[in-house]
């Protein structure tokens, strides 16, 4: 399929994997029908949020918003006041392999 903007033509199809897909409701189709795709949403709103990638010891929390995402009916703002407001979204999350600094003064060297 070919629409055009500005009098020049753009070919709005794809192929993904073997899946011909034109304009964007072959896409929303494609996205719909891919069971991967709730799980993505999930892990990428929440990376997004706390400002970094995701660990591996965080894959049985997200996999529990992954269901209440989809149990909520797939509401892209209601998951994003799930992630935002869930005790998982403030922790501190050390990364892999760096050590836990201590803290140079002791509150019992400050009396």
């Amino acid at each position: 399929m070919r629409t055009t903007e500005n009098g020049s033509a753009i070919d709005v199809s794809a192929d993904i994997k073997g899946t011909r897909i034109v304009g964007a409701q072959g896409l929303g189709n494609y996205l719909h029908n891919d069971p991967r795709v709730p799980a993505c949403l999930v892990r990428d709103v929440y990376a997004y949020g706390v400002g970094r990638s995701i660990d591996d010891r965080e894959e049985d929390y997200l996999a529990a918003q992954a269901k209440v995402f989809a149990s909520n009916g797939y509401r892209v703002p209601q998951l994003m006041v799930q992630i935002a407001s869930s005790p998982e979204f403030f922790k501190v999350v050390i990364p892999k392999g760096m050590a836990v600094a201590t803290p140079a003064v002791t509150t019992a060297q400050l009396h």
